[in-house]
């Protein structure tokens, strides 16, 4: 069944269906170019920069987020 939302846009039970790994992949990749820049102005601030301390840093930065956000999206409501 295809819903039409006010912006014109078709929705479907598939794309409005919150999945885990779906949000946490997003989210991951929208947020490590901005992890990875914040990590090499910190560096440079500190010293030389180690490309391989930065891009592990931005990228355990990155996914801890991701987790956290795909995991507060995704997990089914209670109520009480």
């Amino acid at each position: 069944m295809v819903i039409c939302s006010p912006l014109g846009i078709a929705e479907t039970k598939e794309a409005m269906a919150l999945n885990f790994w779906q949000e946490f992949d997003i989210v991951f990749w929208q947020t490590l170019p901005f992890a990875g820049f914040w990590c090499y102005l910190i560096g440079s601030q500190l010293g030389p920069v180690n490309w391989n301390n930065v891009l592990a840093f931005s990228v355990l930065l990155s996914a801890g987020n991701a987790y956290h956000y795909a995991y507060r999206v995704s997990k089914p409501k209670t109520t009480f």
